[in-house]
């Protein structure tokens, strides 16, 4: 194995161990998380767009927008809730800040933030979209549905708002709603053409799919899209490609918080009898996860192995690999492969865990491994074993960056 791949990186302890997501923010993470930097473009984009008209307008219709904001006050009978020019400034503020969390996937900070700013002024759409999108990502998706509705209800073609709408719908499997709101967002949020893409898509609508996967196809780097296109001209959906494009469907309880229940006595036992073993934990969640797994629990699991540091990811997986159920094995690298699932940088024992897949004794899980390694720009191995053992044994002794190196490959970043 590549295990001149670790660095001199510290490992985890138990002390500060990364733990896997819960199921919640697995199913949120699964439905966005490809299209995470279209998303976050558009947010931006629009954001910017919205401030530049405003204040355009604030200059043409200063003069009547304070005696008609006076009249409706008066005609409403709302003057009790006038919002004063501090509370304004100071809500802007907070849901600056708001933003700020939210981009380092700080959603508690950021969820605090939004909160505070819509109570202090609760006529800023923008604040309830920032709110909405928290809590879409940190696992609330009902609440999210209630929020963005606030935010179109303040502002009908808030182009974020109604994308969040059409995202929460299609992930929950409601195409029909999915479809009118990302139609609505799509004008003004590149971040709902992957929405409806995959929508299409995952109906058989080639040609309805077409202009939308033609968009995201005009960015070369993105492996899923050519995918996509492909898919488009051949007029047919590669089963993998459909089974990772289907929506995850409404989690159960999803309008109910969290449950946070205290561990039982064997829980408990367990935790103790692998205190010797720093990644024992990480090992029992991997193999307690059955045949009958949805397909984001593997590939989860394999986008939060791929963020460790150093060969971490190799020490968990390695030891285990024969006793991780069939169906969760081939998603599990799908989530470690750069270009899926919202990874941009390359764990420095990628090529390692691919190996894994690659000698795997099941045929899909070797054709999953060889696609990801096609996808970072070698060839195609999958129905080739003895031109990949060739090309194994001339890098395995290699670090990643090496062989990214001599092969001439479209690598980047890596974790480090």
């Amino acid at each position: 194995m590549v295990s001149t791949m670790a660095h001199s990186l510290p490992s985890s302890g138990s002390s500060n161990k990364s733990s896997l997501p819960p199921d919640e923010q697995q199913i949120l993470d699964s439905a966005l998380l490809e299209s995470d930097q279209l998303l976050v473009r558009s947010l931006h984009d629009d954001q910017q767009r919205r401030r530049k008209r405003a204040i355009w307008l604030s200059v043409i219709l200063f003069g009547g927008v304070a005696m008609s904001t006076l009249l409706w006050l008066v005609m409403t009978g709302l003057t009790t809730v006038t919002v004063s020019r501090a509370d304004v400034n100071e809500a802007q503020q907070l849901s600056k800040e708001g933003w700020q969390f939210w981009q380092k996937q700080q959603f508690a900070d950021a969820e605090e933030k939004f909160t505070k700013s819509v109570e202090l002024n609760p006529k800023d759409a923008d604040a309830w979209n920032g709110l909405g999108w928290t809590q879409f990502n940190s696992g609330q998706s009902a609440e999210a549905v209630k929020t963005f509705e606030q935010c179109v209800k303040l502002k009908p073609k808030h182009p974020a708002g109604l994308n969040g709408l059409g995202q929460i719908y299609l992930m929950w499997g409601d195409l029909p709603q999915a479809e009118k709101y990302l139609k609505k967002a799509a004008p003004q949020a590149p971040a709902a053409w992957f929405g409806l893409a995959r929508l299409y898509l995952i109906q058989g609508d080639f040609k309805k799919a077409k202009p939308w996967v033609e968009r995201l196809a005009e960015d070369p780097n993105n492996a899923e899209a050519q995918r996509m296109l492909e898919a488009v001209k051949n007029q047919e959906l590669p089963e993998d490609l459909k089974i990772m494009l289907q929506p995850a469907g409404k989690p159960e309880g999803a309008e109910s918080e969290s449950e946070t229940e205290e561990p039982t006595t064997d829980e408990s036992a367990q935790a103790t009898s692998g205190a010797g073993d720093e990644f024992a934990e990480w090992r029992d969640q991997l193999t307690s996860a059955g045949e009958s797994s949805k397909w984001f629990v593997g590939a989860n699991f394999g986008k939060t192995l791929a963020a460790l540091p150093g060969d971490e990811a190799l020490r968990i997986l390695e030891p285990c690999w024969s006793e991780i159920a069939d169906s969760v094995r081939p998603q599990l690298l799908k989530g470690f492969s750069p270009g899926m699932m919202g990874n941009k940088k390359m764990n420095r024992s990628f090529f390692d865990v691919m190996h894994l897949g690659m000698s795997d004794p099941n045929p899909t899980v070797r054709e999953y491994a060889s696609t990801y390694l096609e996808m970072q720009g070698l060839p195609n191995f999958a129905n080739n074993q003895e031109g990949y053992a060739k090309w194994w044994e001339a890098n395995n002794d290699r670090s990643a960056e090496e062989i990214v190196k001599e092969n001439n490959l479209p690598v980047l970043e890596f974790v480090e």
